[in-house]
């Protein structure tokens, strides 16, 4: 079927669209291809920026800006993928095609001369390490980021993660995710066991209905988040939920090594969670000696959300130094940057791009 409307909240971006060019602080800016810059494409399927309205990528879009920073949407047409290989090869004929759309002479080989950064968060990133394969394959220099996320599907059983324990359809999983990312992880562990003693994993309408109920009345306590909001995430999340599942099914391993240079970011407050199965399955697949791994704060629900004093400044900031050490910015591209107009001040006092810009100065200096 179709994907069901998803509304544009300030500064998302419109999903249902192949591809989207978040309009943040610097929207203006963000218009322009920079070509001595990469191009990053922020993977928004089933991610962990749980309300899907792209507030943890907005986040890092502001910051990443004025970089062109797109998002590969799972829409319609990645609906009608049949495994997440066909949708991983959807999207690099994506990012193919932007690039020659936005091909120029100031780069040797046109816009496939040009770095590209991938994104992946969740079980996006498990789309990413094969997207980013399909690139690297006609030549494309590309950069595999992970938030937090394994390479490979299902993790290992868990009754804390998605995939740990038996399927118990979008609607459920949806709420479930919503209970995580507002902290409720205990809740949430909690329902899932309990879970495991329907037939199949599965319940009636009307218990499904009195499932969610309980679950928003928990979730709006701490969150006051209105009712319709809540009512219009299950539905658009439980949609792409429920496909991400058919796709990724017992997908198991990936059936080769991505040697281009992957960085893994690690929530700190979650390590014991995610971190040793992330890492585990990135030093196996990703990177060969091209791998780092850096932790950052938060969890891994919100690790790239602004939080009560701004912004996580550190996950932005890893990500450019990390780009910045393998050659993937010009010297007239991070002049740019420097010159665009500053975000709100960082902990430390300084805008938070100039904070990401600082090692590369220091180097050129």
């Amino acid at each position: 079927g179709s994907c069901p409307p998803q509304t544009r909240l300030s500064g998302a971006p419109l999903w249902g669209q192949p591809m989207a060019l978040f309009e943040g602080e610097l929207g203006e800016v963000c218009q322009g291809v920079m070509l001595e810059a990469p191009a990053f494409y922020l993977l928004h399927g089933s991610d962990d920026d749980v309300f899907r309205h792209g507030a943890s990528y907005l986040t890092l879009a502001d910051l990443l800006q004025p970089l062109r920073v797109c998002t590969l949407n799972f829409d319609e047409a990645a609906g009608d993928c049949r495994t997440l290989t066909e949708l991983a090869d959807d999207y690099a004929r994506r990012v193919l095609a932007d690039l020659d759309e936005h091909a120029d002479g100031g780069v040797e080989g046109g816009g496939r001369g040009r770095h590209v950064a991938l994104v992946g968060y969740g079980l996006d990133a498990v789309v990413a390490h094969r997207t980013a394969l399909a690139l690297w394959d006609v030549s494309v220099e590309v950069a595999l980021i992970l938030l937090d996320s394994e390479v490979t599907w299902p993790p290992e059983p868990s009754m804390e993660r998605l995939g740990g324990y038996p399927w118990l359809g979008g609607q459920v999983e949806a709420a479930v995710l919503a209970c995580r990312a507002f902290g409720l992880s205990e809740l949430a562990r909690r329902e899932v066991v309990s879970l495991q003693e329907f037939p199949n994993n599965l319940m009636t309408p009307e218990e499904v209905e009195e499932f969610l109920m309980r679950i928003y009345w928990e979730v709006a306590s701490v969150s006051g988040m209105p009712q319709s909001y809540f009512e219009r995430y299950i539905q658009d999340s439980s949609y792409v939920l429920e496909r991400m599942q058919s796709l990724a099914g017992a997908f198991g391993a990936p059936d080769r090594v991505f040697e281009g240079p992957t960085l893994l970011l690690l929530a700190r407050a979650s390590l014991a969670e995610f971190g040793a199965a992330a890492r585990a399955g990135a030093e196996r697949f990703c990177g060969g000696e091209g791998l780092e791994v850096v932790e950052v704060p938060g969890t891994h629900y919100n690790m790239c959300q602004r939080d009560k004093v701004g912004v996580h400044i550190a996950l932005p900031q890893a990500i450019s130094e990390f780009l910045l050490r393998r050659g993937f910015f010009g010297p007239e591209a991070m002049q740019v940057i420097l010159a665009a107009a500053p975000l709100p001040d960082g902990p430390s006092g300084l805008p938070p791009k100039r904070l990401a810009c600082a090692a590369y100065m220091e180097f050129v200096d």
